[in-house]
């Protein structure tokens, strides 16, 4: 219930206070779109928002820009943090949708220098894990692959 509390939208990408290393992937939007501008400020304050909006809404950088912002604040950017496994995951309903997200999750890592990686099921589970070898930030995955 969030009803007890006033969140501001962020009407410009500056409030969000990203590195400037987040330029490249915002580069196609003038502005943050309406489901970002209302939901960011939420997800930053540490609550879980559910929300609905239309196919190329801009949803992904929705919640994709605040993980990497709270993780980056929490200073959990090291490389040695890289050995405790995965620190965010995203679960998405299908592989085609997880393949979607992971997609806008590499860009933004890439520019970060961070590792991201994928999981979902009709491909060999041991050759997607040894992906992760080496340590990843976040994962996509789908419910199936991650239950396995």
């Amino acid at each position: 219930n969030i009803s007890d509390t006033s969140f501001a939208p962020m009407l410009d990408f500056a409030e969000l206070d990203l590195p400037s290393s987040f330029r490249p992937v915002l580069k196609s939007f003038r502005k943050p779109m309406p489901i970002q501008a209302q939901g960011w400020p939420v997800v930053l304050s540490g609550r879980d928002v559910i929300g609905v909006a239309e196919t190329g809404s801009g949803k992904t950088l929705a919640f994709v820009l605040p993980t990497i912002k709270r993780l980056q604040s929490e200073g959990l950017l090291g490389s040695t943090i890289l050995t405790r496994g995965p620190l965010a995951a995203i679960l998405a309903p299908s592989r085609e949708l997880a393949a979607q997200i992971f997609d806008v999750v590499k860009k933004c890592t890439l520019v970060n220098n961070m590792r991201c990686g994928i999981l979902f099921g009709g491909i060999n589970k041991h050759r997607q894990t040894k992906l992760f070898k080496n340590g990843t930030h976040i994962v996509v995955t789908s419910p199936g692959r991650l239950l396995e």
